[in-house]
């Protein structure tokens, strides 16, 4: 199953599951990029650096996918776009995050207001659907 969200999936910051998908993003993000910027840039990861690229914030919500944006680089290198929302969309199949996630609870932190009346609604044919097939289990019957 993929992820109902358009960009991120709030479950995904479970603290039961945060780190993992912390670990297995960053990880997934240095193999898609190191392809790209070779031979000029090494991607490492888990290694720190101390220089401050200029950089800008985008800005976006849980009801919007994550924008792309090109990654800073040295004056005069051709910044290579990261499409973030791809490679975390991947990851969620990947890594089957589905099959820790129950989508009838609320996420860590519950959402409030409009964002709550909005996440009700999108995940209202998939809890509908989650409720049909625990209902249509019985002792001994596994299909």
């Amino acid at each position: 199953m993929h992820t109902p969200f358009p960009g991120m999936d709030p479950y995904l910051e479970h603290p039961d599951l945060w780190r993992d998908v912390h670990h297995r993003l960053i990880a997934s993000l240095a193999d898609d990029l190191a392809p790209r910027l070779r031979p000029r840039y090494r991607v490492k990861v888990e290694v720190r650096t101390y220089s401050r690229p200029h950089a800008d914030l985008y800005a976006f919500d849980v009801r919007d996918p994550i924008p792309d944006f090109p990654l800073p680089l040295a004056r005069g290198d051709e910044e290579p776009l990261v499409d973030l929302n791809r490679l975390l969309h991947d990851l969620y199949d990947r890594a089957g995050y589905d099959l820790s996630i129950d989508y009838r609870r609320d996420p860590v932190p519950p959402f409030a207001g409009d964002d709550a009346a909005w996440l009700s609604a999108l995940l209202a044919t998939l809890r509908a659907s989650m409720d049909t097939r625990s209902t249509r289990r019985t002792p001994g019957n596994d299909a």
